[in-house]
Formats: structure tokens, sequence, C-alpha cells
């Protein structure tokens, strides 16, 4: 089975996805991959492996060995006497926006025209932008680098000198003559790009290998008609020396050297491609051949018969029944109840479509209009099948305490076998619904995505189901759901109550059509918010990290919360709108008080995966050596998500039963005091260092350590309520489970309050030994005597360890993992059982 761990390169896969239209040249690819991805675990991303490097590159700028303690404090100061102007360009990556200056510019005595500079904005103060500024200053084109406030938060800003031109593509001379006359202006620049690249790194022993369209400008002017072309073009001039693709070189280079890794072909293959229209791809043509690329590989690993092949598995690793390794369609008679399996816990599997639509739909004959993709249909009764009446375990198997010990009951071989047949088919047939002409294929492509990601989870397949949820991740962005019904408009989309939804005219796939009627809108929506939802819940679960995926489009999210889905029904009100939706909820703007405006389910449980991300995202900011300033911006920051992340909680509401239709709503409050709990664990376990480095912190470690034990206390209770009224009627009752939550997340969701509370007994019963141990949290031995303490934990973990079972019901190889993975840190811990942990 696939552990939790190792699991990065899928994240890798979607943002090459992602950022494909500004990938780096050949160059920079031979230099082992000098794209990175940015996900903030201490550093953005990983720092690249000099091995397989010519010997003549040192390292990149920004590496430890080429940063003093002067580097690493360019941004203390605070440029007062600096006063931005107008916004000239948006960038992506480290770099918010590059501005004009409103006024001249003076330090250290050297007055700077305001005409002849630009400030850069960073995101981050961290060892890339450290070597972005020393690089500028090798180049001569620093001027200076602080602090500044934009728009009432403070940023890092970087003074520079302008490097005068123009972009090739937006003069008149280039967009107005034929494809041959374009190939004689890419010949110049080519020549004189690599001659400049060179210059740098014989010169100023520097390399330049992120030459693409915006990082490097040629002669012109701007007049009345537009930008006009110097020609002929006499120079072309490198900008953009931040991280990826700056990097140090030997002071002794030749210009053999550089030129033998930098051939002409290579210049022009990148520049044809960014420069001429007729060769450059759109976004949803690279998103399409990187799809097919990927699926066609995932084909070939399924089938290849090289014994040194790693192939991609059936979770029972059960062997195909016929050779085709294919399952026809389920008889009629049995799709009522493949259906009906489902749709009881659909919710709880990511499911956002129209249910009562897409049940009607998924009837219709084959071949019909209205008929939902084979691939969603597929993944449809995969699910359908796998969570049947056949796969739930016997009561005295699954909740039975005194069997708490036992690995579970697995289903019989021929059930495995037909379910193998089930998964094959489903992902035969998801492979193939972008390429369809099905007017639906974006919509059901994501749906079908993250079911068969939902159901990999479950088997234990963290691998293929974090490639399944990146698909989703993918087409989502490509397919820019993050700006319907933008405020701010956007140039790709025009969204507005009069509108429909509909896509750039330049895009020739038109993979969007016009939104038929509000609910396929309204499906829209919320496959977006369900993407992120999952998104951000897998990224901590299966690699204990923020979720990259919001880190980089945090700021960029304008969608409005999304409905219920049956809220859409109705006509959708010309003021649902939104800008920066996820920006104004994280700085405690309420989103209104409507369903519309963020108080829907499907809304609330997006909200608390967002507060569980930035939660993991703040914690990893803190390290036991943070200088004051950083140190002053994680506690601005821990302080400010706390306070928004307790008010969520107090003002969620609470379920009204434990019907089904509740299960999110429990789910949402669970996920919230989880990030209540990932916030505070490592202040509550870093007492001392924390003490030292933020001596004026308001919060203890003390307090801390009560707020997380609170949090996992309240899931306890809420997983009482949840399970105990159900749980015992129907056992009493029947030998069947009623509504069991197979959603995979919550295994890692026991098994992180399973610890909590764990440690904490552990602490109690070291305190009542007498052995001077401090505890994290405050005793209220006051109230209650250690033993009277260790009761009522060891009954609110009793909670856990029901609820962690409850996700067995429905065989579930993760589940079974995670629960006897906590079985096991309940045996170390408090009974001195050292038997092996899985990892």
């Amino acid at each position: 089975m696939h552990t939790l761990k190792g699991f990065s390169l899928i994240f890798l896969l979607i943002f090459t996805t992602l950022q494909i239209t500004h990938a780096a040249p050949t160059l920079a690819r031979n230099l082992k991959e000098a794209r990175y991805v940015e996900i903030r675990s201490g550093s953005r991303g990983p720092d690249l492996e000099m091995s397989e490097m010519p010997d003549w590159i040192l390292g990149y700028y920004g590496d430890d060995a080429y940063l003093n303690e002067d580097d690493k404090r360019v941004f203390e100061k605070r440029l007062k006497n600096l006063e931005l102007g107008a916004k000239l360009h948006c960038l992506g990556g480290d770099a918010l926006y590059i501005y004009a200056s409103k006024e001249d510019y003076k330090v250290e005595g050297i007055n700077h025209d305001k005409d002849t500079l630009i400030v850069k904005v960073l995101k981050y103060n961290d060892k890339h932008s450290w070597g972005e500024v020393k690089a500028l200053k090798d180049v001569g084109l620093y001027i200076d680098s602080g602090l500044i406030t934009v728009q009432e938060k403070d940023c890092y800003a970087i003074v520079m000198k302008m490097v005068k031109g123009v972009l090739l593509e937006e003069t008149e001379e280039y967009k107005n003559v034929k494809l041959a006359q374009k190939k004689v202006l890419l010949e110049e620049v080519k020549s004189l790009v690599k001659e400049e690249v060179v210059r740098f790194a014989v010169q100023k022993h520097i390399l330049h290998a992120d030459f693409h369209v915006e990082n490097f400008l040629v002669g012109g002017r701007k007049t009345d008609k537009g930008m006009t072309l110097d020609i002929p073009i006499t120079r072309a001039e490198l900008v953009d020396w931040g991280y990826p693709g700056i990097y140090k070189v030997k002071k002794d280079l030749t210009k053999a050297e550089v030129c033998i890794r930098l051939p002409p072909s290579e210049l022009e293959d990148q520049l044809c491609e960014y420069f001429d229209p007729k060769l450059r791809r759109t976004e949803a043509q690279v998103l399409k051949e990187t799809i097919k690329t990927l699926e066609a590989r995932i084909r070939e690993l399924q089938i290849s018969s090289d014994a040194s092949v790693v192939k991609l598995h059936s979770p029972y690793q059960v062997q195909k029944s016929n050779s085709e390794g294919f399952l026809n369609p389920p008889q009629d008679g049995n799709v009522p109840q493949l259906l009906e399996a489902f749709f009881r816990h659909a919710t709880d599997l990511n499911f956002f479509l129209h249910t009562p639509r897409f049940r009607r739909a998924v009837l219709l004959p084959v071949d019909s209009p209205g008929r939902p993709c084979q691939g969603l249909i597929s993944v449809v009764f995969l699910l359908g099948f796998s969570l049947s009446e056949r796969y739930i375990l016997k009561p005295e198997e699954s909740l039975s305490h005194n069997n708490i010990l036992n690995d579970g009951v697995f289903a019989s071989a021929s059930v495995s076998s037909q379910e193998a047949l089930y998964l094959s088919r489903a992902q035969i047939d998801v492979a193939g619904i972008l390429s369809s002409s099905h007017s639906d294929r974006i919509v059901h492509g994501i749906q079908a995505e993250l079911l068969l990601s939902t159901y990999l989870f479950r088997s234990g397949c963290i691998l293929e189901g974090k490639y399944h949820l990146s698909a989703a991740t993918s087409i989502a962005f490509g397919a820019k759901l993050h700006k319907i019904r933008s405020l701010n408009g956007d140039r790709d989309i025009l969204t507005s109550a009069a509108l429909p939804w509909v896509v750039s005219a330049k895009d020739p796939d038109n993979l969007f059509p016009h939104s038929v009627d509000p609910i396929s809108e309204g499906e829209r929506i919320n496959a977006f918010w369900t993407v992120i939802t999952m998104s951000n819940c897998w990224a901590l679960a299966a690699d204990s990290s923020p979720n990259p995926i919001l880190e980089r489009y945090m700021e960029d999210i304008d969608t409005p919360w999304p409905m219920d889905i049956e809220d859409y029904e109705k006509n959708l009100s010309p003021d649902y709108l939104d800008s920066a939706t996820v920006l104004k909820l994280l700085r405690g703007h309420q989103p209104g008080n409507t369903a519309g405006k963020g108080y829907s389910k499907l809304a609330l449980h997006a909200q608390a995966s967002i507060f569980l991300s930035r939660a993991a995202s703040i914690a990893l900011t803190y390290h036991p050596d943070m200088q004051l300033l950083p140190a002053t911006e994680f506690a601005t920051s821990f302080l400010e998500l706390d306070s928004v992340i307790d008010h969520f909680i107090e003002t969620l509401k609470s379920p009204i039963s434990n019907d089904s239709h509740e299960s999110i709503l429990f789910t949402t409050h669970m996920i919230a005091h989880l990030a209540t709990i990932l916030l505070h664990s490592k202040i509550a376990t870093m007492s001392r260092t924390l003490n030292s480095s933020l001596n004026s912190f308001p919060l203890k470690a003390s307090d801390s350590g009560q707020k997380r034990l609170d949090a996992a206390v309240a899931i306890a209770e809420l997983s009482r309520k949840r399970w105990s009224l159900k749980c015992n009627t129907a056992f009493e009752t029947s030998t069947k489970i009623a509504d069991p939550n197979p959603n995979p997340f919550l295994g890692s969701l026991w098994l992180a309050v399973g610890q909590v509370l764990i440690e904490e007994v552990d602490l109690v019963r070291v305190l009542s030994n007498g052995t001077g141990f401090t505890l994290n949290v405050e005793s209220d031995s006051d109230e209650s005597s250690p033993s009277e303490r260790e009761a009522e934990l060891m009954d609110k973990l009793e909670c856990v360890f029901e609820s962690a079972q409850m996700s067995r019901v429905y065989h579930s190889p993760l589940a079974d993992y995670l629960f006897n993975k906590l079985q096991k840190i309940h045996r170390s811990r408090l009974h001195g059982v050292d038997d092996a942990l899985p990892n």
C-alpha cells in the first residue's frame, strides 16, 4: 500500500501544466529543471541539484554560499520616501506588481528621476528575493530595497533602474506583417538575445536562463498609433533577474563554454513559440495536449509488458478475469441499485452536480444529447458498487470495542475482482472525457476526476489519487473557473447577471458553451469550490503541507462563494458577484447574510478547508532562529488567523439532526477545529524556543496547548453527537449500518485528534507520577483529580476510536491503515507496547 509520504511529484505535474506557457528554455531544462514548484514549506520549491549541471555553473543566486548577513537584511528598513505611482504590470510567481514611482527618489545622496526607475513589489522575504537584489546589484540595475505599505499591508519592494525598450510582439511592425517577415525579425532577435546572455555570463559572471517573452526588450518607442519598433533591430536588453533561472558562474568562463550550451536552434524554437500567433498554443490547447500526453502515459503504464516498468495497479491487486480487462455497462436492473448506493453518500464523496437532473439524465438512452459523459457515469457506477451492501461489515465486526484490535474484514475475492473491472472501465472512460464533443465535458471531466481521486484515496492509492485530483485542479484553473462572475471583469471571461458565462473569442475550441440556465452556471461555481476544498484537505493529508494551489492563486480568486445546488434553481441575483473572495475571508470580512453570500453548506465547507490550509502555511513559517521582523510577521499572521477561525466556529450553525443532509456540516465543524489544532500545535510543543524569539508574543505556549486540546475535545464531542444516536439505534434493530461517512479525509482527521488526546493522557499520567515534567496544558487539578481528568480524556478518546471505526464500515484500505496506526500509537504511548508503527 502506498504510504502518505514522498508524493510531491504530482504537484510538480500540475504546476508544470498550469505554467507551461512560461516554461524555461531547453538550456534551463538541461540544468536540472530550473523551474520550481511554489510551495511555502520553509522555501519556495526545491533547491536545484548541481550534479548534472556544467561545472562552470556554481549555483543559483540566493544560494546560501553567496549570501552574507547584509544580503539577508535588505528588506528590513522602511522606504519612507518612496511613493508608488501607476501600476504598470501584474506579475505571477514571486512578484505582485510592477509600479512606477510618483516622485523622484533620492538615496545615499543620489537623486533618481521618477521616469528612470520602477518598483517591483514581492510576496516573500526569503533567499530568492535576497538573491534577486544581489543579482540586480551585480548587473548594475539596483537602486534600493525595503518595506513598503501596499493596500494597508506591508510588502517587500525593490527599486531598480528602468530598462528602456518594448516587447517585440506588441509593436505594430511585428503585428501587421506576414509570417515570413516575422521570421526575419525573430532571426534578428535570436542572435541579439544570445549575445546578451553570453555577455553577462562572461563579463558579470551571471547566467540569465529564463529569457521568455517578457524577459527581454528590444529598441522601440510608444507613439499615438501604438508601439513602434526600431528597424533594424540592433539591441535586446535582458530584464527580470529574479529566481528561477538566474545562476552564479565561474569568473574565467569563456564564450565558447556558454555557446555550446546555447545553440541557436534552442532560442529559435523558444522565440517562435512565444511570438508567432500561428505557432503559439492557446492555454486551452496546452491544457488539452498535456492531459492527452498524461493519459497516454497512464495507459502505457497500465498495459506495458516490460517487467522493468512500474505499473499503476488496481487497489485490490487482483488479476483481470479476461484478457481485455474491460467491463460492459451494468445491466439495466442493476443501475438503480448502483445509483442509490452512490447518492446515499454523494455529498460526502464530493459530488457537486444537480442531483435530480443528473439522476434523470443518467437513465436516458445511450447517445442521447442530454446524457452525462460516459466517463462520469462509469465512476459513479464504480463508487456505487464499492459502497453497495456487499461491502458493509457486520455490526459485530465493525463496531464492537472487544474487536478493536482486529485488522478489519475484507470483501470476498469475487467481489474484489468485479470491482477491479469497474475501476478499469472508469479509468478508460474518464481518460476520454475532454477529447469528446460533449457540451458539458469540462464540468463533467472535473466531477469525474474528483470522484475517481476520492475512490483511489479510499483505496490507499495515494499517488494515483493525487494525480486525478491534480488533473481536476488543472482543468478548473485552465478553464478560468476562478474568475466566474468576477467584479473585476476578465479579458478572457465575460460574466454578469445579464450575460451568460462564455469563454474568450480567442479560444478556437470553445471548450465552454453558453450557460443553458442558472443551474448549469451554478454547477461550474460549485465545481471550482469543490476542487479548492479537496485540494486543501489532501495537501495536508497526503503531503503534510499547505495547498500550493491556494497559495499561488489566493489573490486571483474572484468567483463568489457557492450556493447549495438546489438554490440555483431560482434566477441568480444581479449582485451575485465577487472579487478577492479568499483574501476577504482571511481578513475577517463577513461574506453576507444569504446563502449566495457565503453561508451555504458548501461555502462553509470550503471556508473551513481554506482555514486549514492557511493554518498549515503559517505554522510552517515558524522556526527557532527567527529574526525580529519575520517573528513579528509570524505573530501578526498567527493572531489574525486565530481570531478569524474562532469567529467562524462561533458563528457556524450547529447540525440540527443526524440526517445525512447534515453530514457536510458535521465535517465542516471538525475541519475548522482541526485548523485550530494545526495552528497551535507548533507553539504548544515549542514553548522554550518560542518564548526566546517572541518575548512579546501575547499567547503563551500553555494557552496554545489548552486551545489545541479544547479543539480536539470539541471534535470528539461532535463525533459523539454524529454517531451515538444513529449507531446505537441502528445496531440494536438491524444488521445494516446506517449512514457511515465514506469521506477518506476523515481517517486523517481522527488520527490527528487521537494523537492530541493520547499525548494529553500521557502528560496527565506523567504529572500524577510526580516526575516534575512541565505540561503544555495548564492543569485544572483544583477541579478534578488526575484520575478523573484521565477518565474524561479516555472517554473522548473512545469517541474518536469509535468514529474511526465507522470509517471502516465500507471496506477502505486507507481507513484500515490509519486506524491501525492510531491503535499502535495508543498502545505505544499509553501501554508501553512498542510494536512497529506503520510509516
